[in-house]
């Protein structure tokens, strides 16, 4: 329900609604342009971080292909020089404090030349990067690995010696000390709370730095969120770390992926002001739009909604009944105070028009009353003329004829009693009339119940007054044809009469016999409903059942029995079945 004072809001914060927008979207533009130069600045930590292994990583290359040409470690086709090899890679590797050792492998793995002693009889055939090395037949560089000699942690970068051919002749593989590798960020000035990581392929740290240092891992973001970036393509993120503080981060990724530097600064490091000057501007805009809508809601309350409130209090007293409520608008406002009084003098018309209505009703009613009970009376009437033309008559077949349309004219007058009985006179109800319309046929036919039991079993429903009268002429018809045709010879037996309503709707009467039966069910001919009718009583039935909208059709012996079909609810269907003429009413 759309409440006046809702509306009154609505349009308040409508018509507020566009400066509030712009001052909240010229704050998150100015916002926004802070975010993008902080990304900024920290893709260019992370470009400058990265300078120092790129170039440590590019000579320590360099390095290797020159050892794997040189004749004093290989002597022709991949073969080692034992004498002048070992001295060699010692040479080579010394002017570098960040290189802890330099091997050369042999094709199972073996060590067969060094620049120390430590590592003569090393094996490194389950080692990752020796192992990639001899798949891939290219150089490799390994992740966090904890050194044979000396044991400290570092990086392994492994080079193939190729032989004439395509193969791979021995690996030469170059130690990087990861403690020497923080000299990289010496040139970097980062923010408080701002990290540098170094981290391999599977997001292992190998090294950090960190402002103030004793921030350690704690400023790493969770795994899930480098994961992420590793597999992007290597932009900026915003994430919280698990010391707790929102960092934007920015990836840097070295050696086709092998290596990755981290680096973040704080969110709030440069732009808290901003932020806050954001958060307040907000504020402001916001609570100047809350103002605006509770000014709206108070002002309706006290100049409108509060006298509304009154009048729909009274104009639901109205709805119920109560024409003679009203509504107290002292102090009102004067159109309020106008509706108020027009409302009550159109609920002292309506109570006026009401009355008349009422009495107009009832009387209505009463002539309605009158008529049922005015044609029962004559229906009777017209019954006991027959009774006295059938007393004269010495004819029996000319007495048998008016008794049948004696009992039609009783089962007339009978429908229009239960009618004028009903304070609705629309309906009636089916077992009651038609319990006694058969005790009324049994007594009229002059048969003995000793002889012929007749069963009624009908439900308790209401029926209509446009199938009441077909109803009781077609169970007329259809009791006397049994008590009439299917006992000869003074036999017993028992009629049935039996109504049923199935879930849809639909009403079940039918009316059967234990006598001799019906002759062309006897012998195996179609239904006698099925073909044009050859009796008068069989015009009547089918007549009166195309007026109920009736199915019809006979059930198989023994007797006979008539099961009639028809709709409690829809309007009976004024058309006659085919290849019949319309039944007079």
């Amino acid at each position: 329900m759309r409440l006046l004072k809702h509306r009154l809001m609505l349009m308040f914060a409508l018509v507020a609604l566009p400066p509030t927008l712009m001052g909240v979207v010229e704050g998150f533009e100015a916002s926004s342009v802070h975010a993008e130069r902080l990304r900024d600045s920290v893709r260019s930590f992370a470009a400058l971080a990265s300078t120092y292994q790129l170039a440590l990583i590019e000579n320590s290359t360099n390095l290797l292909l020159d050892l794997s040409v040189s004749k004093d470690v290989f002597a022709g086709t991949g073969a080692v020089d034992e004498l002048s090899c070992a001295p060699t890679l010692e040479r080579a590797i010394r002017p570098y404090p960040a290189y802890a050792s330099l091997i050369v492998l042999d094709r199972q793995g073996m060590t067969v030349c060094a620049n120390d002693s430590e590592h003569r009889g090393f094996n490194a055939s389950k080692e990752s990067y020796f192992q990639q090395t001899m798949a891939t037949k290219r150089k490799y560089l390994s992740g966090y690995v904890m050194g044979a000699g000396p044991r400290i942690p570092m990086l392994v970068l492994a080079q193939p010696v190729m032989s004439g051919g395509d193969q791979v002749a021995a690996v030469l593989a170059l130690a990087i000390r990861l403690d020497m590798l923080d000299s990289g960020e010496q040139f970097l000035t980062l923010p408080n709370d701002g990290v540098v990581y170094l981290l391999d392929r599977n997001g292992l740290m190998l090294h950090g730095a960190t402002v103030p240092a004793s921030l350690g891992d704690s400023g790493l973001p969770p795994a899930a969120e480098i994961a992420t970036a590793r597999s992007g393509d290597g932009g900026t993120f915003q994430t919280t770390a698990k010391d707790g503080i929102a960092r934007v981060y920015a990836v840097s990724a070295l050696e086709n992926g092998s290596l990755f530097v981290l680096v973040g600064v704080p969110k709030t490091g440069g732009s808290g002001r901003i932020d806050r000057d954001l958060a307040a501007q907000i504020l402001l805009v916001t609570a100047i739009w809350i103002s605006g809508v509770l000014a709206a809601w108070l002002g309706t309350r006290l100049l409108v909604t509060r006298w509304t409130s009154r009048l729909f209090v009274t104009t639901s007293a109205m709805s119920k009944g109560n024409l003679m409520a009203r509504a107290d608008l002292e102090g009102a406002p004067a159109e309020i105070k106008q509706l108020g009084d027009t409302l009550a003098e159109m609920a002292a018309r309506l109570h006026a028009r009401q009355n008349d209505l009422k009495a107009a009703l009832e009387q209505k009613e009463l002539l309605l009353r009158e008529i049922h009970h005015r044609v029962k009376n004559n229906l009777q009437t017209v019954t006991s003329l027959l009774n006295l033309y059938s007393r004269g008559l010495k004819n029996e077949p000319a007495k048998q004829s008016l008794q049948e349309v004696r009992i039609r004219v009783q089962a007339l007058a009978l429908v229009h009693r239960h009618l004028y009985e009903n304070p609705e006179h629309q309906s009636v109800n089916a077992k009651a009339l038609l319990g006694e319309l058969c005790q009324l046929i049994q007594v009229s036919s002059g048969v003995s119940r000793t002889r012929i039991s007749l069963l009624v079993d009908v439900a308790s429903v209401d029926v209509g007054i446009e199938h009441a009268v077909p109803l009781a002429l077609l169970t007329t018809e259809l009791v006397t044809n049994s008590l009439k045709h299917a006992f000869p010879e003074n036999r017993s037996g028992t009629v049935t009469v039996r109504l049923t309503v199935a879930g849809d709707g639909v009403a079940e009467l039918i009316v059967s016999d234990d006598g001799i039966g019906l002759s062309s069910l006897a012998e195996g001919g179609p239904d006698i409903f099925s073909a044009q009718p050859t009796t008068l009583g069989f015009s009547l039935v089918r007549g009166f059942a195309t007026q109920l909208g009736a199915e019809i059709k006979t059930l198989g012996r023994p007797g006979s029995a008539v099961l009639v079909r028809f709709p409690l609810d829809a309007a009976a269907p004024q058309k006659p079945l085919p290849n019949e003429r319309q039944t007079p009413q």
